[in-house]
């Protein structure tokens, strides 16, 4: 068995091991939208494992479709798991909360935009150097060119978020901490590689592949082993911590200050 074959052997154990985890924990319904993203992650190494087992059999079949109806499906689910991360990070500031919405709406379709503009010349570079040489292949290619753009999209937005954690002393769950942590971690990561290993030759696709499921079975350990249902009811911080006991009431005071005034302004 080669080295990506286990690295997906693994990722799909600890995928297996972190639902269940979810589910005796009854966190299923607090964090739906991740579990999906999970679960669709999970699926696709299933699907690709039954292509393998029958590759030489009368039931083979392309993973290609199953893996690209699937991929669309995490990238709707990593959109909305960013949106109830927000949601669930600002549920006591709805002014801010409103407002970030409509932030968020304004940079992922700008974002998307962009990417796909920067996105192109790579995936022309592909169409000419006949890495991909079927229509299907065709739109696989463009379906790795936006994976990309989604986990950047999904980047730009955590990484905002974290900035706003790490400067005001807001205070989560440090269950929602830790999916947020694990969060900004996963997709730096896979958009550093998706960027460093780009669509030249079907090995760098493999390359990016098991590079991202070693990224996954990291991340994924981190959630089974910090998750825990004591963690819904533990409070934690995100910030820097340099802040005097005085200075954080300031910026709370602040924060509380900035809420209202955008309340107002909505409610008019």
């Amino acid at each position: 068995m080669d080295w990506p074959s286990v690295a997906q052997y693994v990722e799909l154990c600890l995928g297996f091991i972190l639902v269940a985890k979810l589910l005796s924990l009854r966190l299923h319904r607090v964090y739906r939208y991740f579990c999906v993203f999970l679960l669709a992650d999970i699926s696709g190494i299933l699907i690709w494992y039954v292509q393998r087992r029958t590759q030489h059999t009368s039931f083979h079949f392309d993973y290609r479709l199953p893996w690209l109806a699937l991929h669309i499906i995490g990238w709707v689910f990593t959109l909305l798991t960013v949106y109830a991360l927000l949601d669930a990070i600002l549920a006591n500031l709805p002014g801010i909360l409103k407002l970030s919405h409509r932030v968020l709406n304004l940079s992922f379709g700008a974002a998307v935009v962009i990417g796909l503009l920067t996105a192109f010349p790579e995936y022309r570079a592909a169409i000419i150097n006949q890495t991909f040489t079927t229509r299907l292949a065709h739109v696989i290619a463009a379906a790795f060119v936006l994976d990309r753009v989604i986990a950047s999209v999904a980047l730009i937005a955590l990484l905002c978020i974290l900035l706003f954690l790490m400067w005001f002393p807001v205070e989560l769950s440090r269950n929602l901490a830790i999916f947020f942590s694990g969060f900004v971690v996963y997709f730096a990561l896979k958009v550093g590689l998706m960027i460093s290993l780009t669509l030249q030759s079907v090995e760098l696709i493999r390359a990016t592949g098991m590079s991202i499921a070693i990224l996954s079975i990291a991340v994924f350990s981190y959630w089974a082993i910090f998750i825990s249902r004591a963690g819904e009811s533990v409070r934690a911080k995100l910030n820097i911590g340099w802040w005097h006991p005085r200075q954080e009431q300031l910026l709370v005071a602040q924060l509380e200050a900035v809420n209202a005034s955008l309340l107002r302004a909505v409610r008019r």
